[in-house]
């Protein structure tokens, strides 16, 4: 989680768009994945979300870091 947290903090703060919240839906479109799969990750702790009232809310430079985290490398035979 700490290489989260370098990433999410070299961001750039004066880009306010990619700090705009989203829902579940549009975070799930972001992440290509299903809303079910959304809300595992966050009961697991593995994806970074806010909780507001009954809402949960994602950042979209923290889902861009997310994906970033994510990312391997494939080297060719």
């Amino acid at each position: 989680m700490n290489e989260f947290k370098t990433t999410v903090d070299n961001l750039s703060e004066s880009n306010v768009c990619e700090r705009t919240l989203v829902g579940v839906d549009e975070a799930a479109r972001i992440l290509h994945k299903s809303k079910h799969t959304i809300y595992q990750w966050v009961r697991r702790g593995e994806i970074p979300c806010y909780k507001i009232g009954k809402n949960l809310l994602f950042r979209k430079d923290e889902l861009a870091a997310f994906i970033g985290i994510c990312r391997i490398f494939i080297t060719p035979n």
